[in-house]
């Protein structure tokens, strides 16, 4: 059934459980279709309805990815990565309801006790009750064996909040705005992940496991490829992000790169766009043989799996990026470090705070000279 712009089903990434308020009630303008606020290039084009409309809901539909129009629609179940249903998934996902009554019962005095409380650390935070740093860390330490943590793992985990918490408060306090428990937790969570990423990868490495990928410098393809790094930039606040695309030869030399401003509505989204760009411009130069390099693994695996891994949220990117691929005569793609990544990562970054795009063939913005200089790569004078 065809999705009303004003429905009472959610369908935009907000804080109103993806539902549309109008802003001016009264207005009795007949609800669009989404098909048609999408102009015949597959844009989105909501100029007609954004007086209506939230500027925060404006800018979540303008960043929300649209897929290719000859294919059909499906329906998603949104708590799974892969967008399927599963026993399992509807299980976690009225277990996390009832943690959230749960939470939401238990007597909160400031924001840093419900992201102690909310997190999977499950730790009611007395303050009366806390004397000395070692004591308290003890006390956190009891909640190990519910989460199946070493102590070594345990006590990151913990100090993964105190660095999370500190750095939301300073921002808050910087910048305005209210405290959010559930971001620092998701950033928590996040963080742990990337901590035990590096962990595994050093364990590797001091197996003997250590392989190219794994270098701090960018490494040259084989003389018949070319490269193309890829990365992403993103603000959740204002929805901003950055894509950063490098392209280079065996010899090092840059080939083409991009630094696009754009809008999107997550981290694995900007990352998903960075490789269709990539592609894109790969198509664009003529190019037949090459390799993307991108230090996101999710992207990675969704692209090598293909349609096995892939996350709903970015499966309409993946997709276009699928038909774009007989277009070549090779492709592979690899992950690696971000250390390996940093001329891509910089030029995301650059494109996300200048607010603009900017596309160089041979003269790189100064920013990134250092960056170039940091790879052992030739730049211009």
């Amino acid at each position: 059934m065809p999705r009303k712009v004003l429905d009472h089903h959610g369908w935009v990434p907000n804080c109103n459980g993806g539902k549309i308020i109008p802003t001016d009630t009264s207005n009795r303008f007949t609800p669009l279709l989404v098909s048609e606020v999408i102009d015949e290039n597959g844009d989105w084009n909501i100029s007609h309805i954004e007086p209506f409309i939230q500027e925060s809901d404006g800018k979540a539909i303008k960043a929300i990815l649209i897929g290719t129009v000859d294919e059909e629609d499906v329906l998603i179940w949104p708590h799974s990565k892969n967008g399927m249903y599963s026993v399992k998934s509807g299980y976690s996902r009225l277990f996390s309801a009832l943690e959230d009554v749960k939470s939401r019962s238990k007597p909160s005095s400031s924001p840093q006790t419900d992201v102690w409380f909310g997190s999977s650390l499950n730790y009611a935070l007395d303050r009366g009750r806390i004397r000395t740093l070692d004591n308290w860390l003890m006390e956190v330490h009891q909640n190990k064996n519910s989460l199946l943590l070493g102590d070594n793992d345990m006590f990151s985990y913990v100090c993964l909040h105190l660095w999370e918490i500190w750095k939301h408060r300073c921002e808050v306090v910087m910048k305005g705005g209210e405290p959010n428990p559930a971001m620092v937790i998701d950033k928590v969570n996040r963080s742990y992940v990337h901590w035990m990423d590096a962990k595994s990868i050093e364990e590797n490495d001091e197996n003997g496991l250590s392989n190219q990928a794994r270098c701090d410098l960018w490494c040259p393809p084989l003389p018949s490829e070319v490269k193309i790094n890829i990365d992403g930039a993103w603000k959740s606040l204002d929805l901003t992000s950055g894509i950063g695309i490098i392209v280079r030869n065996h010899r090092g030399s840059s080939i083409a790169e991009a630094s696009l401003h754009g809008s999107h509505n997550s981290t694995i989204e900007v990352e998903a766009d960075a490789a269709l760009r990539g592609l894109q411009l790969a198509v664009h130069l003529r190019l037949q043989n090459i390799v993307i390099e991108s230090d996101c693994q999710d992207i990675i695996k969704a692209l090598n799996n293909y349609p096995l891994t892939t996350s709903w949220k970015i499966s309409p990117i993946i997709s276009k990026i699928m038909h774009l691929k007989p277009m070549f005569r090779g492709l592979r793609w690899n992950w690696i470090p971000r250390k390996a990544n940093r001329v891509a990562d910089a030029a995301a970054k650059f494109a996300k705070l200048r607010l603009r795009s900017q596309e160089w063939a041979n003269q790189p913005p100064i920013s990134l000279l250092s960056v170039l200089r940091n790879d052992g790569l030739p730049c211009p004078p």
